[in-house]
């Protein structure tokens, strides 16, 4: 792999996790302004998302790794 090409990607991750982890916590007090008290299934949609996220990102992460 490149150092350029490296420099990148890392700086992509970095931007991706605040972006997930902003939205994430928008989503949590969104989900939690509309749900019965004591009630925790907005936070369980909101880990499904998030990992349904990352699993996405990782799949095409490891697709663009393909044979050259």
């Amino acid at each position: 792999m490149e150092p350029e090409f490296q420099r990148i990607i890392v700086r992509v991750l970095i931007v991706g996790v605040v972006i997930i982890g902003g939205s994430a916590t928008a989503l949590y007090f969104a989900f939690r302004a509309f749900e019965k008290p004591g009630s925790s299934r907005a936070f369980l949609w909101l880990m499904a998302i998030a990992f349904f996220i990352l699993v996405v990102c990782a799949v095409l992460w490891r697709l663009s790794y393909g044979p050259e």
